[in-house]
């Protein structure tokens, strides 16, 4: 392969060769960039080298001297990640390869597409130069996998109707007629068993591959490839010019009618997709070249207390007596690290007379949730997953209303719904050791829909007496992590401004949802009103609970499923459940009020922050000393367990390394939260670093959907993949400096020119109105004045009686720093303000649609030009 015109000396030299081994085609790519070399310009030139190589083609791997260390964070590091991800590659974390007596530095490059595990490096000293070799193994699987089967129900259209149709002809006698809530919807599930079975009976199945979006088949189609071939074997009779030449151009129809369906299938289905993002990824890892081995399911092999457990029946049962006993394990390890103080007592919560009535449900109330539940295939042990409930839903909901009634009049829930089945999934580290292991539970179906109503009934009721917390922001309605997140931010900058020293400490918990204890959740539910009936159908759903482990494995290719013994659950909320997050916030409702005198407090349900202000270093190390022992207290006397070697301390602004850390807590310039990564002056940097990673690899997918399919799928894409991350977290992050913003809209632009077709050069702007895409700084304007909207913050109506062209304004305070402008509160006030009237008159929905209208048909690439297009306020915005 050559790529002479592209390497340039002392710039980008570059060398690649093309393999092809065993039907794999494998593409090595030599690199040198001298350390003086520019490094935009030695990044355009493996840009085009990569473009040139086709990588979703081939597997790559490039190799060299980068002169970039990849063990330091730095502005070159990032922008060369930034470029492999735009073509899907990784950059491997090699050790040390140049080793001086001053320094020592990663500056050589392993780079590949390739799954990461599928490439191992050693580095080796070859006494040949000041860089330690570095021996690349590639593992490729070539062999075929041999078809297996399974032993499994049989679930498809023919076999749902066939079902559907056996539940119409029950009369559900035996339901109706039963007083018990659990005898009634035991012999609802026996009757649906019953139906399960004869429609769709347990069958010896071959595995299939699995089937992609690929159907490029059709009438038209059909006959172009016939005629094709009917003309090729005529040119092969004749060997005649006129022959070859209506050959060929039958062959061209018959090609552009196959890409024109594929790209239509690729459309397909993306449009169909609940998951687009994941629909995406399939239309483009199906077309590449490189295949991975199918995994047939592996048999877990662990190693406990020096024995080795290789029998699957006996894998189960050690995992799940692991998983069972988890919970007890952690609190007792817990109590000997922090012992309570005798300083604080945590206090009773308040109390109200108001109870909660579990009011009985309807037919058309169960209509909307089962609408509402995701079309998944996996189910509990009672093998009744959402996609069946949905299909025969109006078969069923007539006694399944009947059940909840009866569960809800007399305080219990059905014995059969507490049984939960758990698959171990590999987090990370050896597969030999039972703590890498997740427990990843499975409740069954109609368990969802009983907790959904009741879920309803219970928030209505905390909602209308006001007993929900203001700093919870986990599960609520018009709560969200980006509240949360907005609320840490305003709070930090408002006290940084007000010349305040400003602490954070992110708490982390241990096994949060496994270690509560039933007696404390059901006494702090009382306090909130949660009693006598409701109270006994709360016990009911906690108690009694149960889990079984089910693995998969290969034997003699048949794919065979083992479960172990029921073990029972005597602490905890059901993992996979509607309600169990709920009961966690429920539980510590009361700690805001509780260290209110020391720390104000965001939650995002067991993700809890404390924020601390002082005058002096001395006052808010001693607040945050209390603070954190106060927690400590608190968790010991509520079941929860405080990870100290997790939890993180962050002082903000330049003044907060004179803020003493606190015993045995990690103290970070930088870290994550709720999916950002929060840095010590506010910067943003850090996540602009690591968003700018993720939009390339996004711009990946485009690139290739662009190519396969068409306009409308590499849009869907876009909005799929890109605008998500571009999108999350924006109020906050979004007042990051002009240099940042313009690194990402860099990278939208390239997209941008992928759906379009357009130039490296070619302007965007129109591009961005004609695809109804809006800039990133145009959504960062709809989220801080959209924000502002949602605060109700007081118009200067509402301060005087006078009225004045400046009555609609929101009033900006005073600051003392920088920083405060970039509050989103403030920024969202100050744009808010530039509007025209009649933008002002609207609120909520309304504003949104409008604004939004508004900001696509107007993209612009800058808060000044933003403000210059709005500050007449006669401009008519009307769209």
């Amino acid at each position: 392969m050559s790529v002479g015109d592209l390497s340039e000396e002392l710039t980008c030299e570059i060398a690649v060769a093309a393999l092809n081994i065993s039907k794999t085609n494998i593409t090595i790519i030599g690199v040198y960039r001298p350390p003086q070399a520019n490094l935009e310009d030695a990044l355009r030139i493996l840009s085009q080298v990569l473009e040139q190589t086709e990588p979703h083609k081939s597997s790559v791997v490039l190799v060299g001297d980068i002169n970039i260390d990849c063990l330091k964070v730095h502005k070159s590091k990032n922008r060369f990640e930034e470029t492999l991800a735009a073509y899907n590659f990784n950059r491997l974390n090699l050790p040390p390869t140049r080793i001086t007596y001053h320094s020592a530095s990663s500056i050589d490059c392993v780079c590949t597409n390739f799954p990461i595990e599928s490439l191992k490096v050693h580095i080796l000293d070859t006494g040949l130069s000041d860089h330690k070799g570095q021996l690349c193994v590639l593992d490729i699987t070539t062999e075929q996998p041999r078809q297996t089967s399974q032993i499994r129900r049989q679930i498809n259209v023919n076999t749902l109707n066939h079902l559907k149709l056996g539940l119409a002809q029950q009369m559900w006698t035996e339901v109706y007629s039963t007083i018990s809530a659990d005898e009634a919807y035991n012999n609802l599930l026996n009757t649906m068993t019953m139906e399960i079975n004869a429609a769709c009976p347990l069958k010896k199945l071959r595995q299939r591959k699995s089937k992609t979006y690929v159907n490029y088949n059709d009438i038209e189609i059909t006959q172009l490839k016939q005629d094709y071939l009917q003309l090729l074997r005529m040119y092969e009779l004749t060997g005649l010019e006129r022959n070859r030449s209506a050959m060929a151009s039958k062959k061209k129809q018959y090609d552009l009618r196959l890409r024109k369906l594929r790209q239509e299938s690729a459309a397909n289905h993306i449009q169909q997709s609940s998951n687009k993002s994941k629909a995406a990824w399939e239309i483009v890892n199906s077309e590449r070249a490189t295949k991975r081995g199918e995994k047939n399911n592996p048999l877990i092999k662990l190693i406990t207390e020096g024995k080795t457990i290789e029998k699957p029946e006996d894998i189960v049962e050690e995992l799940n007596t692991y998983f069972s006993n988890i919970a007890e394990d952690t609190l007792r390890a817990a109590s000997n690290l922090n012992q309570p103080s005798t300083r604080v007592t945590t206090p009773r919560p308040r109390l109200t007379q108001t109870k909660l009535i579990l009011t009985d449900t309807t037919v058309r109330e169960v209509e909307e949730i089962i609408s509402s539940l995701k079309n998944k295939t996996s189910s509990g042990l009672d093998e009744i997953s959402a996609k069946l409930v949905k299909h025969c839903a109006e078969t069923i909901i007539a006694p399944l209303v009947d059940v909840i009634n009866k569960s809800f009049k007399s305080g219990i829930f059905p014995s059969a719904l507490k049984v939960s089945k758990v698959y171990p999934k590999l987090k990370k580290g050896v597969s030999t050791n039972l703590s890498n292991y997740r427990p990843i539970s499975i409740i069954p179906t109609f368990s969802k829909i009983f907790e959904k109503i009741v879920l309803k009934r219970l928030i209505d009721h905390l909602t209308q007496l006001d007993l929900l917390t203001n700093c919870q922001h986990g599960f609520l309605k018009g709560r969200s992590t980006a509240t949360a997140l907005t609320d840490l931010v305003e709070f930090i900058i408002d006290h940084i401004d007000k010349g305040k020293y400003t602490t954070a400490v992110l708490l982390d918990y241990s096994k949060a949802f496994d270690c509560l204890s039933h007696d404390i959740i059901l006494d702090k539910l009382e306090a909130l009103g949660v009693q006598e009936t409701a109270k006994h159908w709360f016990e009911s759903y906690l108690r009694g609970r149960s889990q079984l482990v089910e693995l998969s494995y290969m034997e003699n290719g048949v794919t065979r499923t083992v479960k172990s013994k029921l073990r029972s659950i005597e602490r905890g909320v059901p993992q996979g459940s509607v309600l169990g997050p709920v009961l966690f916030i429920l539980l510590t409702n009361d700690f805001p009020d509780y260290i209110k005198d020391y720390s104000s407090v965001v939650m995002y349900a067991d993700d809890t922050t404390l924020l601390l202000k002082g005058d002096t270093p001395e006052d808010i190390s001693i607040s945050a000393y209390i603070a954190l022992n106060m927690t400590y207290d608190y968790c010991l006397t509520n079941n929860l367990v405080a990870n100290p070697s997790k939890t993180k301390q962050i002082n903000f602004s330049r003044r907060g390394e004179q803020i003493p850390a606190l015993p045995d807590i990690d103290l970070a310039d930088q870290t994550d939260l709720l999916g950002l990564t929060l840095d010590s002056n506010l910067t943003w940097g850090p996540h602009v670093d690591i968003l700018c990673k993720k939009l390339n690899s996004a711009l990946y997918v485009i690139r290739r959907i662009k190519c396969i399919s068409n306009i409308e799928a590499a849009k869907m894409a876009y909005f799929a993949l890109f605008e998500t991350y571009l999108r999350y977290g924006i109020v906050v992050w979004g007042g990051t400096s002009t240099t940042n913003l313009n690194r990402i809209l860099t990278i939208q632009k390239s997209a941008i020119r992928s759906i379009a077709n357009l130039k490296a050069r070619d302007s965007c702007r129109e591009e961005f109105k004609n695809l109804k895409i809006k800039t990133v700084i145009s959504i960062y304007i709809q989220a801080v004045i959209l924000h502002v909207d949602k605060l109700g913050l007081p118009k200067e109506t509402r301060l005087h009686f006078h009225d004045t062209r400046h009555s609609s304004r929101i009033p900006v305070a005073r600051h003392r720093t920088a920083l405060y402008e970039r509050k989103p509160s403030f920024i969202g006030a100050k744009l808010y303000n530039h509007l025209p009237a009649d933008f002002k008159l609207l609120t909520g929905e309304a504003l949104k649609h409008r604004l939004s209208s508004w900001l696509t048909d107007n993209p612009v690439y800058s808060i000044e030009e933003f403000l210059d297009k709005t500050k007449d306020s006669g401009l008519n915005l009307r769209t």
